[in-house]
C-alpha cells in the first residue's frame, strides 16, 4: 500500500483543511504549532478505511515527521487506531502527540468527518485511470501518467550522434 499526502493531491483544499494544533506547557512536549499532514491509500482496490496522520511541528521542521498516527474510521476494526504506526519512526514526543491527537479524535467529530470525506475523494479521484488526480498522481510517483495502446506506440529513431570538429583526425599525442 502507497500512501500520498492529501495536500499534494489537493493543494489548495489541503493547505485551507490542514488540522493544526498549538501547545503551550503541555508536559514535556516543546511549545509550537503541530500540524496534521493527512495521508491517504492510493490503490482503487483497496478499502482499508484509514487515514495516516503524520505531525510536523512549525518550529521543528527540520526533525521531518514527529509522529505518524494511523487512524481506522472502522471502530471494530483490527487498525482502528489511534495508534502509532510502528512501520513508520517515530520521535521521542511521539507518545505525547499521540495522546494529543487522540483527544481531538475522540472530541471533534467534525474533524472525523472531514477525515472521512477525503478519504472518499482520494479513493474516487484515483478510481479514474484517466482522471487528473491518477495523472498527477502518476506524475507524482514518477511514471508518465499516460499508456498508448500497442497500435499506437512509434519507435523513436536513434539520436545521430553530435558532429564534433576535428575529433576524426586527432590522434593521441604522446607525452614527453
Amino acid at each position: 500500500m502507497s500512501s500520498i499526502p492529501f495536500v499534494a493531491l489537493f493543494p489548495k483544499q489541503g493547505e485551507a483543511e490542514t488540522r493544526t494544533m498549538t501547545t503551550i506547557g503541555y508536559g514535556q512536549l516543546p511549545d509550537d504549532e503541530y500540524a496534521l499532514v493527512e495521508a491517504y491509500c492510493t490503490d482503487p482496490s483497496c478499502d482499508c478505511q484509514r487515514v495516516m496522520l503524520n505531525v510536523v511541528g512549525k518550529q521543528q521542521m527540520k526533525e521531518g515527521y514527529l509522529a505518524a498516527i494511523s487512524f481506522g474510521f472502522n471502530r471494530d476494526g483490527e487498525m482502528a487506531g489511534p495508534f502509532l504506526d510502528p512501520m513508520n519512526s517515530q520521535s521521542k514526543h511521539a507518545e505525547m502527540l499521540l495522546e494529543l491527537v487522540s483527544n481531538v479524535l475522540e472530541n471533534d467529530s467534525a474533524y472525523v468527518t472531514r477525515l472521512k470525506r477525503h478519504y472518499q475523494q482520494v479513493k474516487t479521484a484515483v478510481a479514474n485511470p484517466t482522471g487528473a488526480i491518477s495523472q498527477k498522481l502518476a506524475r507524482l510517483q514518477g511514471k508518465s501518467g499516460r499508456t498508448l495502446p500497442k497500435s499506437a506506440k512509434t519507435k523513436r529513431k536513434p539520436r545521430p550522434k553530435p558532429n564534433r570538429p576535428g575529433k576524426k583526425n586527432r590522434k593521441k599525442r604522446k607525452r614527453r
